[in-house]
């Protein structure tokens, strides 16, 4: 009798080893259990524009990009297994759980990564919020085709120019026993990124000056009897400095004057029509720089004249635009609109708008 209890006591210790739950990338003997990788080319640039943007204006979006192991299984879970999104650099390792749109190190531009087909109740797109959410209580779970996509977004007023810098991989998914990232478990997913530097481009020019004028003095009803122009002796120079790249486009806003306005280029006297103006004759204006010429044609009023056009996709800057610094020289003339032109001040005024992006 007493052989026989020990027999069955040294069989209960046998067969009673304890078990832990332990998430784990598993499946079969032939199972792919590396992490599936999903990885992203980030463009080499992105242009922004100079104004103020609203929170959320999406600036650049990847699309959905599948990971390296298209059928991942993750098993022996606990039934109070959790899964983290969270993502792996500063400063958006920093971010509080619950954050989906993160900072970057561009002040106003922030990144959201989202990831979808993780596993059970988290097939559906799910953004990386730095945050663990409750599992199902399963054991086994399949990740098919898991994908990621990353999202430029506008934080919300002015983004500067400057080295957007990530790190990669950029952010994961990983199942654990608990909520903390040294618990038994395993990363499930995760997103690398092909280049991790962006360079930032927000177009935009500052002009040297806020107003030009232009002095005729004193010019003699006799000389337009040999000629329809009588130029002013100076130009005026408007020095543009812009970051390299930018689009600019101009309009001339004036009222047109009355009588042959050559081309609606030629702008109407202050008080025309009044005795003590000058009549027959209006001003044009002209304009010189490296990417547009009035020649002797003048400028056309109230319409947008493309002066710097350069070659994009989508949000990508491939070529054209302005230089680090332009020069816009302009010109002013006299243009007689009448038959007769009679004496008294000739004066004028127009708006000049230059549109940056």
């Amino acid at each position: 009798m007493k052989i026989n209890q020990l027999f069955f006591f040294i069989l209960f210790i046998l067969f009673s080893q304890p078990s832990f739950a332990n998430c784990a990338r598993g499946g079969g003997i032939f199972a792919d259990k590396s992490i599936s990788t999903s990885t992203i080319a980030l463009p080499a640039n992105v242009v922004v524009e100079s104004r103020s943007y609203s929170a959320g204006d999406p600036l650049y979006d990847s699309g959905w990009k599948s990971g390296s192991n298209s059928d991942l299984t993750i098993s022996g879970c606990g039934r109070n297994y959790v899964v983290g999104f969270f993502y792996l650099n500063g400063p958006q390792v920093d971010s509080p759980g619950g954050t989906q749109v993160m900072p970057t190190n561009i002040p106003g531009l922030g990144v959201r990564v989202t990831a979808q087909n993780q596993a059970g109740p988290y097939d559906g797109a799910m953004p990386i919020d730095n945050n663990w959410h409750d599992g199902d209580r399963g054991s086994d779970h399949e990740l098919r085709n898991s994908q990621y996509k990353v999202e430029l977004v506008a934080l919300g007023g002015p983004i500067s120019s400057g080295q957007l810098s990530f790190g990669s991989p950029l952010a994961q998914v990983e199942f654990r026993e608990s909520r903390s990232h040294t618990a038994y478990g395993d990363v499930a997913s995760n997103v690398a990124l092909t280049n991790t530097n962006v360079t930032i481009k927000a177009m935009g020019c500052n002009a040297d000056v806020s107003s030009i004028n232009f002095a005729f003095g004193s010019i003699k009803m006799a000389e337009f009897d040999s000629t329809t122009k009588i130029a002013a002796p100076d130009t005026q120079t408007v020095t543009l400095s812009c970051e390299s790249g930018t689009n600019v486009s101009l309009s001339l806003n004036g009222t047109p004057a009355a009588g042959n306005n050559a081309n609606n280029t030629v702008i109407a006297l202050t008080g025309e029509g009044n005795a003590d103006v000058a009549s027959g004759i209006g001003v044009q204006l002209g304009l010189q720089s490296s990417g547009y010429n009035s020649g002797s044609n003048g400028l056309p009023l109230n319409q947008s004249i493309t002066l710097f056009s350069s070659s994009r996709n989508g949000s990508t800057y491939s070529s054209g635009g302005t230089g680090s610094q332009e020069q816009l020289i302009f010109s002013a003339s006299y243009f007689k609109t009448g038959a007769v032109v009679t004496a008294g001040s000739a004066n004028s005024s127009a708006s000049i708008t230059l549109t940056y992006n």
